[in-house]
């Protein structure tokens, strides 16, 4: 039975993603390890991070795994808001978040897909979102709605994997 390639490039999309909506490159250093470097753009901005998976052993092509992931993302972006004519504007901070997570990866020969749930905590000990002062008083919904868009969370994605290079040779008695 053949094992997983060692190198994957993967895509992956969600709600919550460590890396977002992006790409991420995973070097397998066990059978059951791997580590990983993404990059993606999402609601709050681009993301660039790194991470990695224990994969629980399994004789099928299904495995359970855990992950954990240190992204940086970066904002810097300005939101104006108006909800029943209260208006307000927020500036939406970068920050560094920690990603962990579980979920199923089943492996197609040189190809897996994954599927993730997790939560994303923001690291800082500074408001991400912040009213800017001389833009309007904004409103308590405008900024739990910023706050659901805005980076750390609840995590729900989905990635494709697809293997690069030969793939290792695992003899079986």
């Amino acid at each position: 039975m053949a094992t997983p390639p060692p190198l994957t490039l993967g895509l992956s999309v969600g709600w919550g993603a460590p890396y977002a909506t992006g790409v991420e490159m995973a070097y397998r250093f066990q059978p059951n390890l791997d580590a990983n470097v993404g990059v993606g753009l999402g609601s709050s901005g681009a993301k660039l991070g790194v991470g990695a998976r224990f994969y629980v052993p399994s004789r099928t092509r299904s495995h359970l795994f855990v992950g954990t992931h240190i992204v940086y993302s970066y904002a810097g972006i300005d939101m104006d808001t108006d909800y029943n004519g209260v208006q307000g504007r927020y500036h939406l901070h970068s920050s560094t978040l920690l990603h962990l997570r579980g979920g199923l990866h089943r492996q197609f020969r040189r190809n897996a897909l994954q599927i993730a749930l997790g939560y994303g905590t923001v690291l800082s000990p500074h408001p991400v979102i912040e009213l800017v002062p001389g833009y309007g008083p904004g409103s308590a919904t405008s900024k739990q709605i910023l706050e659901i868009i805005g980076p750390g969370g609840l995590e729900v994605s989905f990635s494709f994997l697809f293997g690069l290079g030969r793939s290792p040779m695992v003899m079986r008695r």
